[in-house]
């Protein structure tokens, strides 16, 4: 005959596979929500159906370090020309 710790094997066994596929199908549902709340969002950000098409046809190009940092220097030098032109006190010099 069979005996007890047999069964107790068995039944972790399957205890395990259960768990093993239950995670399997969460992080397959989970990613399949991720992608549905992507898009989602995507058309929520457009402002109409032929603006989110054209979005999804061409993607805007990454910003490269040489013209974010040339975008810095002209933010920094449009400060100072305006600090320059203001008495500190809020009221443009005449």
């Amino acid at each position: 005959m069979l005996s007890l710790e047999f069964f107790a094997a068995a039944a972790v066994i399957v205890l395990l596979l259960v768990v093993l596929q239950q995670t399997i199908l969460f992080h397959m549902e989970r990613r399949r929500l991720a992608r549905a709340n992507d898009d989602l969002m995507n058309r929520l950000m457009s402002r109409d159906f032929t603006s989110y098409a054209a979005g999804q046809v061409t993607l805007s190009p990454p910003v490269n370090r040489k013209s974010l940092a040339e975008y810095i220097r002209e933010r920094k030098a449009g400060k100072d020309e305006e600090k320059a032109e203001d008495d500190g006190l809020g009221m443009p010099v005449a």
